[in-house]
């Protein structure tokens, strides 16, 4: 966020109420925000799930014609599985119904997939049996709400299913775009205002893409407290060209999905971008094109990332090494050096992967492809390497002289 917001036409020192750049309501389309991140805000939380779900409409401004209510999916084949592992699990518990009281340990109770889905369907159940209620008191016409292969139209009068917004992607950041853009599509004027609490940088890397034209239309509100930004779209001061590609920076520079380079943080990688404007192609076509088509433009990025000038990584690591090594006399630390050409590969199959799926966000379906063959394991956890070690070692460890000469030691031996 940093990085955008230095490319921005927004004052530094601005001291005003970050709410005071939000616009009127009543030029506001649609006001879309993330369920999940909205509830991790609460300090405290009431004694039932009922309770739960109307302190979440409480929760969301008043008088917005339309709000769009946006929840992740929880799939058990899932690229964040190994993220999400790292936050910590717990047991699913049973819910009987919106009545139900929270467990002591709502914490945990959200560490675990299956009891966050649950949640979300409660939550639904309780906006569309209280919905003249809730809709009263938001001041708005409509709700949209949307989970998992399901977006439902919610007003005063019922509700209804509606297929323009039923999608298959999993991630809210991903879902959000997808409303935005029905917004804007059926809406010649009007603002649309997307709430992030937690203040994902995805959200804005993937808005910032798929809103080139529409920049000014879109007003983007995350994070909380004294972290609060809120931005027009249009205020980032970066080219149509490096719009385009930030999706693929993002998705190759490091995100809740892949790795980063160890040392070289989004700063470091975006000025080299700057200085050398002949990759923004390459990255704009991660998503795009096969991975094995931007191989070497990218092997090239990484090695000028480490400040050698060549186009190979494992040239690369060689020169690092050998410059301390050799002619320092001094021990290299390995971790500081780029990944090899095998380990990259993985690496680039896996950002391609991530864009493609970042770039369909205004899709209802898409192709993803198998996860297994795009960088994972079939455990979905990341793969570092194609092979343990070089062809040519493995080949000395397995050569057919070399079992003889093992044999023919054995038996030494044994005369001994």
């Amino acid at each position: 966020m940093k990085v955008l917001l230095q490319n921005s036409t927004l004052d530094p020192t601005d001291t005003l109420d970050p709410t005071s750049r939000l616009p009127a309501n009543e030029s506001v389309a649609a006001y879309v925000v993330d369920l999940m991140a909205l509830i991790r805000t609460f300090k405290t939380y009431p004694n039932t799930f009922e309770a739960l779900a109307l302190k979440v409409f409480s929760c969301i401004p008043k008088g917005y014609r339309r709000v769009d209510i946006v929840a992740d999916a929880y799939l058990p084949q899932s690229i964040k599985s190994t993220e999400r592992d790292r936050r910590g699990t717990a047991p699913k518990i049973i819910v009987r119904s919106a009545q139900s009281k929270l467990p002591r340990d709502f914490t945990g109770f959200l560490s675990n997939g299956e009891n966050k889905t649950r949640l979300i369907d409660l939550i639904q159940s309780v906006l569309e049996s209280k919905r003249e209620t809730i809709l009263g008191s938001l001041k708005s016409e409509v709700v949209y709400f949307s989970s998992y292969q399901k977006c439902t139209l919610v007003t005063k009068e019922g509700t209804a299913e509606v297929p323009e917004l039923t999608t298959e992607q999993e991630e809210a950041d991903t879902k959000v775009i997808l409303h935005a853009q029905y917004v804007l599509r059926n809406n010649d004027s009007g603002t649309v205002i997307i709430r992030s609490h937690s203040g994902d940088i995805d959200i804005a890397i993937l808005a910032l893409s798929h809103f080139i034209d529409d920049g000014a239309r879109v007003v983007l509100d995350t994070n909380t407290s004294t972290y609060r930004k809120v931005f027009r779209m249009s205020d980032i001061d970066l080219t149509p060209a490096q719009k385009t590609s930030l999706i693929g920076f993002h998705a190759f520079t490091g995100n809740d999905y892949n790795s980063s380079f160890f040392c070289k943080g989004k700063q470091t990688c975006w000025k080299l971008l700057e200085c050398k404007p002949k990759f923004l192609d390459t990255f704009s076509n991660l998503g795009v094109s096969s991975a094995e088509t931007l191989e070497a433009d990218l092997e090239e990025y990484v090695a000028l990332l480490y400040g050698i000038k060549c186009k190979s990584v494992n040239e690369a690591r060689y020169i690092l090494f050998d410059r301390k090594f050799t002619k320092q006399n001094k021990i290299t630390d390995v971790s500081l050096l780029p990944p090899c050409q095998h380990t990259l590969r993985l690496h680039i199959l896996r950002s391609n992967f991530i864009a493609r799926e970042w770039r369909s966000a205004v899709l209802c379906s898409y192709e993803a492809g198998n996860i297994a063959d795009n960088g994972w394991t079939e455990s979905l956890e990341l793969r570092w390497l194609e092979k343990v070690m070089p062809d040519d070692m493995q080949e000395l460890f397995i050569d057919h002289d070399c079992e003889d000469f093992v044999g023919n030691s054995d038996e030494s031996d044994t005369e001994d």
